[in-house]
């Protein structure tokens, strides 16, 4: 049976989940599934991270491909590194602090094979959890949200915000072969990949959780600044404008929000990227910002 179902690789990243990554790995390796590749990379932790997946392989005997990185190099470039190494036709990326529900891998290869050929992403449901593992919103994002699930085209949507949250997406390898990966200029890599996937490939949304998405205080989002956070976004509108109808206007005002907020924050460059968003779109309404955040230069924060 297994000859005839497709591969999927599973690539959990690692940056210091010591106190998390062993339920991650047990939640890989106890998939209903049974043609899985599986793939760890640590991005440098220096917890006991390292150790602890080591010992977990050398006990349960998985066969598992451990991408050990030496020193941090950023979400992308850690997620990158595992590309050349999968093998599935599918593949799933999953943080060492989040937890795949069993039969999650079943459940989505099984819609995939049911599904045209132009679907590349499919997304889900999926509960949010503390640090100590306590479901926070035991009816999943869809409620929590109050949002319908886009299905199908996504490009418009996706310009518009970043509507999936990656823990629940299982994706096409043929979708990481056209992208060329994860922008390894950015922060985080889930709405500029998502983003650019909408031109090309279709989305499909499961209402079944498949995931239980752990937020930390050290999670990426969470502990890192509004500066970078926007500073990112600008740049995933920057680099993927479209000057086609009816996306520019829209590329326009996403730009103009992440501009608002960095001038907000002090941003201490924010004129040079002000101005080439400026050039690039010709847009009028940003002289202003270009003209009031030169003082920033010298009393702007990093």
């Amino acid at each position: 049976m297994i000859d005839h179902l497709p591969l999927v690789t599973i690539v959990a990243a690692c940056f210091n989940h010591k106190d998390y990554v062993l339920q991650t790995l047990d939640s890989m390796r106890s998939q209903t599934y049974p043609n899985l590749q599986f793939i760890i990379t640590d991005d440098g932790s220096k917890d006991g991270s390292k150790e602890i997946i080591q010992n977990w392989i050398d006990e349960t005997g998985t066969d598992i491909l451990f991408l050990n990185h030496p020193v941090n190099q950023g979400v992308c470039k850690n997620m990158n590194s595992s590309l050349p190494h999968v093998k599935g036709e599918y593949v799933k990326f999953i943080s060492c602090d989040d937890v795949l529900l069993e039969g999650a891998i079943r459940l989505m290869v099984t819609t995939f094979l049911s599904l045209p050929p132009d679907y590349g992403i499919i997304y889900s449901d999926m509960f949010r959890i503390n640090q100590a593992g306590e479901i926070d919103d035991k009816g999943g994002q869809v409620v929590k949200r109050k949002v319908f699930p886009i299905k199908g085209s996504a490009y418009m949507e996706m310009i518009e915000r970043p509507f999936v949250t990656a823990p629940s997406a299982i994706v096409k390898k043929i979708v990481l072969d056209e992208l060329n990966g994860f922008d390894e200029s950015l922060v985080y890599e889930d709405h500029d990949f998502y983003l650019r996937a909408s031109k090309k490939f279709k989305f499909h949304f499961l209402p079944e959780k498949t995931v239980m998405y752990r937020i930390l205080s050290t999670s990426l989002i969470n502990s890192s600044s509004g500066i970078t956070y926007h500073k990112n976004q600008f740049y995933v509108y920057l680099n993927n404008y479209d000057k086609r109808e009816p996306f520019r206007k829209i590329f326009k005002k996403r730009l103009l929000f992440c501009i608002k907020n960095l001038y907000k924050h002090k941003y201490k460059y924010s004129l040079f990227l002000f101005a080439k968003a400026l050039l690039l779109t010709r847009e009028k309404s940003y002289i202003k910002y270009v003209a009031a955040s030169v003082p920033l230069i010298f009393t702007g924060k990093k």
